[in-house]
């Protein structure tokens, strides 16, 4: 049995009036903070996560993605202390980015979010193939994908991409018999009513998991609401959405995977404390290849 958090949509913000944000989409995101999200997103109450995890037996933090909510160079200073507060209490910790910390073209070509985080090499690193791989005990393994870019002013999608299709089966093929993944990205696996938020490509890569049976659990954030989409029947993973972490109904997930089964239970944040409020059980419906 492993036991693993889901994070997603930290969103640690800091409101800029620099005139240069004029010339990017920043200045959206300011407008945006300043009117909605500084009352809605309250990063403090993450502060506890660590020591909490550290008590309930979690081995793995999985944050899939928007640490930062305009990608400013003090967001990923902030966000970066906290995630070595999870290493200090002797978490892995596993993070992707989301279009949030690639939110200008200028945070995009400087790689700002890979300045401000260390990861773990491998045969496939996420900064330069824009995915990873490492074991997780068990006959577990962590495969997560970057597919976050700088989008137009009026949109947020990630991309999957044509390169990305080829590697990723490669990759999966290398998984050993018998041996099962937790997949995370920051982007849902299924389209949905918002064509601008969604993920360009997603189509290639369910047909990819369709395929690669080893993958059993689908991590995402991204749409700051939490759900679980079940379609194992038609033989793909269990989709998980943390939801926002720090959103005033802020939730998070605590997995516990074993060979045939998965339990979760969700947290949301409730009269100033965190509070288990559902746990389900499901279990795996198709063998690891």
């Amino acid at each position: 049995m492993i036991k693993l958090a889901h994070l997603s949509d930290l969103h640690f913000a800091e409101i800029t009036y620099s005139p240069r944000q004029f010339f990017s989409k920043r200045w959206l995101g300011n407008c945006n903070l300043i009117l909605f999200r500084q009352k809605t997103l309250q990063t403090d109450r993450l502060l506890s996560l660590p020591k909490l995890f550290k008590s309930l037996g979690v081995s793995v933090v999985c944050v899939t993605g928007d640490l930062t909510t305009t990608s400013l160079e003090n967001e990923f200073r902030k966000s970066a202390k906290y995630i070595q507060s999870f290493e200090k209490e002797g978490i892995k910790v596993f993070l992707l980015p989301g279009n949030h910390d690639l939110y200008t073209k200028e945070s995009e070509k400087s790689r700002r979010f890979y300045r401000f985080f260390s990861f773990r090499e491998g045969t496939y690193t996420l900064e330069r193939d824009r995915m990873e791989v490492h074991s997780l005990g068990e006959k577990w393994w962590w495969v997560g994908l970057d597919t976050a870019l700088a989008t137009p002013l009026v949109s947020s999608n990630g991309k999957f991409t044509d390169e990305m299709v080829s590697k990723l089966q490669e990759l999966l093929s290398k998984i050993p018999s018998g041996n099962q993944v937790v997949m995370g990205n920051h982007f849902p696996l299924f389209a949905t009513d918002h064509p601008r938020h969604d993920l360009i490509g997603c189509e290639k890569l369910q047909k990819i998991l369709k395929k690669f049976h080893c993958v059993k659990l689908f991590l995402h954030g991204h749409d700051h609401s939490s759900y679980i989409i079940n379609r194992q029947d038609e033989g793909f993973p269990l989709v998980f959405n943390a939801g926002s972490s720090s959103h005033t109904t802020g939730t998070f997930n605590i997995l516990e995977v074993s060979k045939s089964s998965c339990e979760m239970t969700q947290y949301v944040h409730t009269s100033g404390e965190w509070v288990p409020e559902s746990t389900t059980k499901y279990s795996f419906l198709k063998a690891a290849h």
